[in-house]
């Protein structure tokens, strides 16, 4: 097994997965009959008129288990979401690897599509493989309007994948600022979360270089101070990096300039 060594690092890797229980690759083998052209071909035009001919099956999946309800979702196709909800879609169907369609819908980031699939019952608590929910993938992907219609059905801002990362964690990680302002803003996401390397939002934040970020997480509180489990704090983890400025203003001896990204 590879082993990647680092405070914050150890675990950078995972970012890159939002996608891939979503996305898994389906074989070829579809078979020939419409329905099944139409879903290996995301060809949502045939969907729709299979509907209107009452030939469909609207919870029949691809070999991957995806769903015409998932790509509809996916796609922000409103009117086709309430279609294949009233034929009877299973809004809570997973695919191979635990995606359901209102992860697609996170993904996505239609907050009117994230809306009708709540209403018609989905599950905001599903965890996919990894641990994935439907907030943390909106977290990922920075969409503010979807991840509040989340959280007014109940996601817990603080919930946790597998290796420990919260929302909160992972849109610091991938640097969606307007996002992590409105959860620290609109929720009571905790700033203390730790992962499993003992990293915090702040040795994140510090390792991505990003000084507004940086400011964000300390103007609410951040501690400075704080250590992971390799005894590092965020200012460690900045200087280790090369992230000078960043560094010198975690250590109380520069202000940070106004700017960044």
């Amino acid at each position: 097994m590879m082993t990647i060594t680092g405070p914050v690092l150890i675990l950078r890797l995972a970012m890159v997965l939002p996608v891939l229980w979503l996305s898994s690759c389906a074989t070829t083998d579809t078979g020939a009959d419409p329905w099944s052209v139409a879903l290996a071909a995301k060809d949502l035009a045939a969907i729709n008129q299979l509907l209107d001919s009452n030939e469909a099956d609207a919870n029949r999946s691809r070999p991957d288990g995806k769903t015409a309800l998932m790509f509809a979702s996916q796609l922000s196709d409103t009117e086709l979401v309430a279609r294949l909800l009233t034929a009877g879609a299973d809004v809570n169907a997973r695919n191979a690897n635990g995606g359901t369609a209102l992860m697609y819908a996170a993904l996505g980031g239609d907050a009117t599509v994230t809306a009708l699939l709540l209403d018609a019952g989905a599950r905001h608590d599903t965890k996919a493989k990894l641990g994935w929910t439907a907030l943390e993938v909106a977290a990922v992907k920075g969409h503010i309007s979807a991840a509040r219609k989340l959280l007014e059905a109940g996601a817990e801002p603080d919930v946790r994948d597998t290796y420990g990362w919260t929302p909160l964690m992972r849109a610091v990680d991938t640097r969606r600022l307007a996002f992590v302002r409105m959860l620290l803003e609109e929720t009571s996401a905790d700033l203390c979360a730790r992962q499993e390397s003992g990293a915090m939002a702040l040795h994140i934040a510090a390792a991505s270089g990003d000084p507004a970020m940086v400011r964000l997480l300390v103007d609410h509180g951040a501690e400075r101070d704080a250590t992971d489990n390799d005894g590092r704090t965020a200012d460690d983890i900045a200087r280790s990096l090369g992230h000078a400025e960043i560094a010198d203003y975690l250590s109380g001896e520069e202000p940070l300039e106004q700017g960044g990204s």
